[in-house]
């Protein structure tokens, strides 16, 4: 709903939602989908609370960054990668670039590559132009298919 929820109370008959704005909600059942991170931190307030052995399982998780790239291809090209949904890239650097799905698998024809990064080296790839992200994936992708392979028509970098 777009909204910040601040409050999970449950009793033996439903459970009420209350969100920052001051809305409240009441179901009888309720699936959360906050993350670790949002757990961790306490801003949401659940009533009853955890038991002490939840508490110390979420807190000893670990958040990792995960940066997801997708590079797009020319429409009427055919694809220079392989034909694998995976593609798996190991270099001397831990975690430089080391895994593309080749979204043509799933959506015959988008001519997409989705790259996955995570830990530091996502977080080094945040304070990157999109221009020099896409530099250093084709230049893997080069390493891999040759250097005549076509730079990419399009990159999405969510950061």
């Amino acid at each position: 709903l777009s909204t910040v929820v601040s409050q999970v109370s449950q009793d033996d008959d439903s459970v009420t939602i209350e969100t920052s704005d001051g809305e409240t909600y009441t179901a009888e059942y309720v699936l959360s989908t906050a993350s670790i991170g949002v757990l961790q931190q306490g801003d949401i307030v659940f009533d009853p609370p955890f038991s002490s052995s939840k508490i110390e399982a979420i807190m000893q998780q670990k958040i990792a960054l995960y940066t997801n790239i997708f590079i797009k291809f020319a429409d009427a090209e055919e694809p220079f990668w392989d034909e694998t949904e995976w593609i798996i890239y190991a270099d001397k650097r831990p975690r430089y670039w080391p895994l593309f799905q080749n979204l043509n698998v799933i959506f015959p024809g988008c001519n997409i590559l989705h790259v996955t990064t995570l830990g530091e080296e996502a977080e080094r790839i945040e304070l990157l132009s999109n221009e020099e992200v896409q530099g250093e994936i084709m230049g893997v992708l080069r390493t891999m298919y040759g250097e005549s392979i076509p730079d990419p028509t399009a990159i999405i970098v969510p950061r």
